[in-house]
């Protein structure tokens, strides 16, 4: 009981800790969306996490490591780096891998699917129904708190906010009607207290108390558990009708064979046309069809792995195989692409999608080949969360930048480093130590300015290592005066 009271008042005290963190630290999220995180937002997800594993039972980190692990390097990706990108998709998609990795932990079964992290996502809506339970649970909680000590402190705290109350709205204004002396003594003390209960502050009091009952909800949603959520996956031992499946999977390898034979002249390129909508079109295309396809292929799989006879697995290796060929194919048009006009974001996450396929068809056939009978749900879900993790705290733009910088000397290169000003802070130091030539700094000028500026407005808690970086910067950047002859250019690569 005493066990349970604990944990009562853990949840509690942790979720008013973490949103009135929010409300001080990461408020200006508001405002500046993602610019104002960094350390901060570091420190508040490793906040949810302690607060989860303190709820559970701090032994269960080590049971869950193979997720924690990369939930905690996306969380100090935020300390990092400036990436922007990488900053709203984080943002995005963390409370769902919260979510989905949280429901895991506490299912008994630990049986990971699909269906799974659906539910798990889905279950989350009843967090609405708990905010009475979450009300109750606090007053409760500082009330009946078995606690002298912080009984006490409950008591003289909301004494204290009374008193405030009745004072500043009741008694001194009567005062000061009575006594002009005693008016003046108060007065004071009045613009103290409204300088602090300001409409800024009333504002974020608000806000961190109801965000406080939202987690304390949402923690509490996960106590009720359906029948649906943990109930065993679908039987991997049910087949599927082998005609049926041996029609349609022979099908599609025969159209993937028919695909190949023909694109024999254009499946392995040497080189891209000169014509950049050409390439364009040769590039993008081809690779964005065939990641979809990939994708289909994966799917496949997902049906009939060891769900039909013998005869269509062996279809299924073929297919496997050919799958793995027209991957091959789209990863050497994309490097193609990158070496002569250089690495974007586009082309760099594309490549990094490549790499992820090329090992998930490898894992893939070895479970086909050898006859295994892995997870595929499971090790889908952990691969791909620790492949974004290792992402995230890559130092991205640096690697755009600098792999543009070294192309751009190959012959016949078509890369255009100008236009690299679409990155980040990030890059500064690569920016200032590339060249001193006086065109380079005049046409980076205005946007070395830019970084500084958003840089120099953060708060110490809101900045990433990244941002302490040093970098020998020319006088012109220091000072602000920027050549209009830079900014005219600036302006007209942008509309280009």
């Amino acid at each position: 009981m005493e066990n349970i009271s604990f944990r009562k008042n853990i949840l509690v005290i942790g979720s008013f800790a973490l949103a009135l963190y929010w409300a001080v630290f990461l408020w200006n999220f508001w405002s500046v969306f993602i610019d104002a995180l960094g350390f901060n937002m570091t420190v508040f997800i490793l906040g949810v996490l302690a607060l989860f594993f303190l709820l559970i039972g701090i032994e269960a980190v080590k049971k869950n490591h193979s997720w924690v692990l990369p939930v905690a390097l996306i969380s100090l990706s935020f300390s990092l780096w400036e990436n922007p990108f990488l900053k709203t998709v984080n943002i995005l998609i963390l409370p769902f891998v919260l979510t989905i990795f949280f429901a895991y932990s506490l299912s008994s079964k630990r049986e990971m699917s699909i269906k799974f992290a659906i539910i798990s996502i889905a279950e989350r809506v009843i967090l609405v129904t708990k905010i009475k339970e979450a009300l109750g649970l606090v007053f409760r909680q500082t009330s009946t708190n078995k606690d002298s000590k912080l009984k006490l402190l409950s008591r003289i705290m909301l004494g204290s906010i009374l008193f405030l109350v009745l004072a500043l709205t009741i008694f001194i204004p009567l005062l000061s009607a009575a006594d002009p002396a005693f008016a003046e003594l108060m007065k004071g003390i009045v613009e103290w207290v409204n300088e602090i209960i300001s409409f800024q502050y009333v504002n974020r009091i608000a806000f961190a108390f109801v965000a406080a009952f939202l987690i304390i909800s949402y923690f509490l949603s996960f106590r009720r558990k359906t029948s649906t959520g943990d109930q065993d996956p679908p039987s991997d031992g049910r087949l599927f009708d082998p005609i049926v499946s041996g029609i349609v999977l022979g099908g599609v390898l025969a159209l993937y064979l028919l695909f190949l034979a023909t694109q024999l002249t254009h499946l392995w390129i040497n080189q891209l046309p000169y014509d950049f909508s050409e390439t364009v079109r040769l590039v993008k295309s081809g690779f964005w069809q065939l990641f979809v396809l990939s994708v289909i292929n994966i799917i496949f799989f997902f049906g009939y792995f060891r769900k039909t006879n013998n005869a269509v697995q062996s279809i299924l290796k073929i297919f496997i195989v050919a799958s793995f060929l027209l991957l091959a194919s789209a990863g050497h048009r994309m490097f193609l692409y990158a070496f002569n006009y250089g690495l974007s974001y586009e082309k760099f996450f594309a490549s990094y999608t490549v790499i992820y396929l090329a090992v998930v068809f490898i894992w893939l056939a070895f479970q086909l080949f050898a006859n295994r009978s892995g997870n595929i749900s499971k090790f889908l879900i952990f691969f791909t969360l620790w492949m974004y993790a290792i992402l995230t705290v890559m130092p991205v733009e640096r690697i755009i930048f600098s792999t543009n910088v070294n192309l751009s000397f190959e012959f016949d290169s078509r890369i255009k480093l100008n236009e690299l000003r679409m990155l980040s802070y990030d890059v500064l130091p690569l920016v200032t130590a590339h060249s001193k030539d006086e065109q380079w700094q005049k046409d980076w000028c205005s946007w070395a300015q830019s970084a500084i500026r958003s840089t120099e407005r953060k708060k110490w808690y809101e900045k990433n290592l990244s941002n302490f970086a040093t970098a020998d910067l020319p006088e012109k950047w220091k000072t602000g005066a920027c050549d209009s002859e830079a900014d005219k250019s600036l302006n007209s690569n942008s509309d280009e």
